[in-house]
C-alpha cells in the first residue's frame, strides 16, 4: 500500500478519492513534493504556481526553486506561504472560453 493510500484510508477517504486528483507534502517549509501536476504556470524565486488536476497551489518565500520534475515536481527553498484554489473543471475548458477562442 502506497503512502498516499495509507493515509486516505486512516482518514476515512475511499480510493477513489485519490484517483485523478493531487497529492501536496510539505516538509517543513524547506521543501515541496507535488503529485498530479498538469503545468508550471509560474516559477519565480519568490512565487511558484501550479496548475494541479482539480485545483491550483501557489507556494511564496524566498529561493524557490524546481528541484526535481519528472512524475511530480520537487520544490525547495523556504516556502512561507502555500495556497490552494480549487478549479472545479478539472482542466476543461469552459463554453465562455471555448466561444473566444472561435471569434
Amino acid at each position: 500500500m502506497s503512502f498516499f493510500s495509507e493515509i486516505a484510508k486512516r482518514a476515512g477517504l475511499s480510493e477513489l478519492s485519490l484517483s485523478g486528483g493531487y497529492n501536496v507534502v510539505n516538509y517543513n517549509g524547506e521543501a515541496i513534493y507535488v503529485e498530479g501536476v498538469r503545468r508550471l504556470l509560474r516559477v519565480e524565486e519568490e512565487e511558484i504556481a501550479i496548475e494541479l488536476r482539480g485545483a491550483v497551489v501557489t507556494l511564496r518565500g524566498a529561493g524557490l526553486n524546481i528541484f526535481e520534475l519528472s512524475d511530480g515536481v520537487i520544490i525547495n527553498g523556504r516556502v512561507e506561504v502555500m495556497g490552494f484554489v480549487k478549479n472545479e473543471n478539472k482542466g476543461k475548458v469552459n463554453k465562455d472560453e471555448k466561444r473566444k477562442k472561435k471569434k
